[in-house]
């Protein structure tokens, strides 16, 4: 802890940490607001979220008001727009797709029939921010009679894990208060068709990662989700953007269910280079104090990212960069900051699905992906020898055959690995398993995630 008279600049430099300032006391003499300052370190925070926490948390509240203390550094002036959650006031090279949806909802807004659009495209591609961005252009299109009866509801599929927890949610959402514990999927939704007609309520129910709803045999929820038809004008009105990657998911449901949705598709590509320039240059105008990053260094990140046409991805690398910079104690980032941060953040398929994994799913892949270095394909038998040999390693129990290949399915359904049937086996047929990312830059992430880290 150094003193508030101390240079922070140069113990910056020493330590190669960020040097935050921590209030300490705060007195009022004679309506003077006096405020002492102490210093403190903090490592490199693994996200822009986790950074605006210890950045941006600080309040200095003054006699009669109180303001936002904003911590900035030399090259970052604001990392909201570096967050993967961020909404950009326009969405560049998605302009088409805006109108169209728009175009689409115009039932909705005018107290049509319920409306029903599908979001399809891989991983990067600006499905939910597109339908967040499309949430807030329709709050602001509907006139001040509509406003306060308007309510936009984001549910992740994936991260609420079950029929159940994605209807209280919407429950919830909707203020509906009572227990829905021993209630049916359609006695919830009956709850919440009579709560919109009551209060003529105009609801958008964005559906994301509809994949991973409908791989839980989601195929009921989603036909109770199709009832909202039953609204009539005047009583109430609801639309549903529903996301997924693949459209060929959707053969796995009912026909009964598939007769329902019929709803039109719009499929997002993968971002060119020049689109992600244009992308980043939109965060960069927000997020980085100006001339900031080289032209050369902006060009890379664009570069290198369009290989898969992800613009997540390029954000991230964007975010990261800035903070190689920052702490570098540099007032521009540079082509080799970039380069550093491809290093430490190599590009994974399916991140978001890796976070959501159990630990023991984590274990799972991680024994998958040490015997898939040499191998392309790997024995279920042998990657249960590895498996129960990293549980012992990591302190877990392992789980039998039955809940291991539970596991596999659904490592395979998110896209990690592939599983064929093989009669190489000396006792005949066996199942192999090929794992679809490469070794070096999983396994780093898998230990990181198992150890506690980022």
């Amino acid at each position: 802890m150094e003193s508030a008279g101390s240079s922070p600049l140069s113990s910056r430099r020493r330590s190669r940490q960020v040097y935050l300032p921590s209030c300490s006391s705060i007195s009022n003499k004679r309506g003077m607001c006096e405020i002492s300052f102490s210093f403190i370190f903090l490592d490199l925070p693994p996200s822009p979220e986790k950074m605006q926490y210890h950045l941006f948390r600080g309040k200095l509240s003054f006699k009669n008001s109180s303001s936002e203390m904003s911590l900035a550094g030399v090259i970052i002036k604001d990392v909201n727009p570096l967050s993967l959650s961020y909404v950009p006031p326009s969405l560049p090279h998605r302009e088409k797709e805006v109108s169209r949806i728009i175009e689409y909802l115009e039932p909705f807004l005018y107290g049509g029939h319920v409306t029903k659009v599908i979001l399809t495209g891989g991983s990067g591609v600006g499905k939910t921010v597109l339908s967040k961005f499309i949430s807030r252009l329709i709050s602001q299109k509907i006139s001040e009679h509509y406003r306060g009866r308007f309510k936009s509801i984001y549910v992740n599929a994936r991260l609420k894990g079950s029929s159940f927890n994605i209807l209280n949610s919407i429950a919830s959402s909707l203020g509906i208060s009572i227990s829905l514990r021993g209630l049916s999927n359609d006695e919830v939704l009956s709850s919440l068709i009579e709560l919109i007609q009551r209060k003529s309520l105009l609801v958008l129910l964005i559906l994301d990662e509809l994949d991973f709803l409908i791989d839980i045999g989601g195929s009921n929820i989603l036909y109770s989700f199709f009832r909202l038809h039953e609204l009539t004008e005047g009583e109430g009105n609801a639309a549903i953007i529903m996301i997924l990657r693949n459209p060929s998911y959707l053969s796995k449901l009912d026909r009964g269910v598939l007769h329902t949705i019929h709803s039109p598709i719009i499929r997002l590509s993968p971002y060119s280079s020049l689109e992600l320039t244009d992308i980043l240059s939109q965060r960069v105008k927000y997020a980085l104090h100006p001339g900031r990053i080289s032209s050369d260094a902006l060009n890379l990140i664009a570069e290198e990212s369009a290989k898969y046409g992800d613009a997540r991805y390029a954000i991230e690398i964007l975010w990261k960069s800035a903070i190689i910079a920052e702490y570098g104690n540099k007032f521009v980032i540079s082509p080799e900051d970039v380069r550093e941060a491809f290093f430490h953040l190599p590009y994974i398929p399916y991140k978001d699905d890796l976070s959501a994994l159990s630990h023991q799913e984590l274990l799972l892949l991680l024994a998958i992906s040490n015997l898939s270095s040499e191998k392309s394909y790997v024995s279920l038998s042998e990657v249960e020898e590895e498996y129960v040999s990293l549980c012992q390693d990591f302190g877990a129990t392992p789980r039998k055959h039955t809940q291991i290949w539970k596991y596999i399915n659904r490592l395979s359904s998110l896209g990690f690995i592939t599983r064929k049937v093989s009669s190489r086996g000396r006792d005949g047929r066996v199942t192999v398993v090929s794992l679809r990312i490469p070794t070096h830059s999983l396994s780093r992430q898998l230990h990181s995630l198992l150890e506690g880290g980022s």
